[in-house]
């Protein structure tokens, strides 16, 4: 049991990010994991996988296997996609179908859903597109956190594809480059101790006050902590006060994906696409100290041969690369 999506679907839908996955979960019985989003940080989030965290008749995300031109997109944790989440290069894609039950043989690895995707080829007429999508906090409404000052927001997806022939009848390519720069202020809140509870004057439920020595090894790590900038926090005997501030999240994605097809003959053809993928990511800790690190950095490459003996016999052989490189919430 399948769905299948053409490429002028795939292309013309508006996808919010522009995630060729997002269009999985039209087909029934495959649901996003909203517990699981893109741009959540941490240790957790990371040992998981970064991908797109799909559900495919009620199988674990884990148990997919994500297709590209044949070759497993598969990562470290069994799952597909940067570190923000999805997968790039809409325009590169002519088409991808989901197998959500009973797959035939030919394909394995996988307990869960099948999601197969083709990359566009080029034709004997030269054919290319251009695009950029552009967000910022002018337009945004404030929510409940924010302050005076809306956090600053600024994202800028752009790209552009290109194909056509080498040579006429014989041999085409096509590429596809799309990125991402995007930086993101969300409103953090956390209590930190008041200027007296830093100095050891302590204050007490009853009115009283109560002086203690700070041991100067412990008042080197109070500079960690920041001065309330929010006033006192509820229950705190004013020893505790409330810090706003706005966490910068900074993202930087670049995805390009090329092919060339030729003919070498009536009865055999041979294509090669390769796709690399890397997505640094930044965000600040919970005081706004420093800052951690996450970053993905994909390469898939495949090589095919199709080779027709009749009508009824195609041999195809096919050989693919799958390489990932992954740091998670390195300060």
């Amino acid at each position: 049991i399948s769905g299948f999506v053409a490429g002028e679907t795939i292309r013309d839908l508006p996808l919010n990010g522009r995630s060729w996955f997002d269009l999985a979960v039209l087909q029934p019985g495959v649901a996003a994991i909203q517990a699981q989003r893109s741009f959540a940080i941490g240790t957790d989030r990371g040992t998981r996988g970064f991908g797109s965290q799909l559900t495919v008749s009620g199988a674990r995300p884990q148990q997919n296997n994500y297709l590209l031109n044949g070759t497993s997109l598969n990562d470290y944790a069994n799952d597909s996609g940067s570190v923000i989440g999805g997968n790039l290069g809409v325009d590169a894609i002519s088409e991808f179908t989901v197998i959500t039950t009973n797959a035939s043989a030919e394909y394995g690895r996988s307990a869960g859903g099948i999601i197969n995707a083709v990359t566009r080829s080029g034709a004997n007429a030269f054919h290319g597109s251009g695009y950029e999508f552009a967000r910022n906090s002018t337009f945004d409404a404030r929510n409940f956190f924010d302050g005076a000052t809306l956090p600053y927001f600024s994202r800028n997806q752009f790209g552009g594809a290109f194909g056509g022939p080498i040579k006429t009848n014989r041999t085409f390519f096509f590429a596809n480059y799309e990125g991402i720069r995007q930086t993101q202020g969300n409103s953090g809140v956390a209590t930190v101790p008041t200027a007296d509870a830093r100095n050891g004057i302590l204050h007490n439920a009853d009115g009283t006050v109560t002086t203690v020595n700070v041991d100067p090894s412990a008042a080197k790590y109070l500079t960690f902590w920041p001065l309330p900038n929010g006033g006192l926090a509820p229950g705190g005997n004013g020893n505790i006060g409330i810090y706003n501030f706005s966490e910068p999240q900074v993202v930087q994605e670049d995805y390009v994906v090329g092919r060339v097809d030729h003919r070498l003959s009536q009865n055999d053809s041979i294509f090669a696409t390769y796709l690399y993928d890397r997505t640094p990511y930044s965000y600040p800790d919970s005081l706004n100290d420093i800052f951690f690190l996450s970053k993905t950095s994909r390469q898939i490459a495949t090589v095919e041969e199709t080779h027709t003996f009749s009508p009824t016999i195609v041999n195809t052989f096919r050989i693919g690369l799958n390489r990932d490189f992954v740091i998670n919430n390195v300060g």
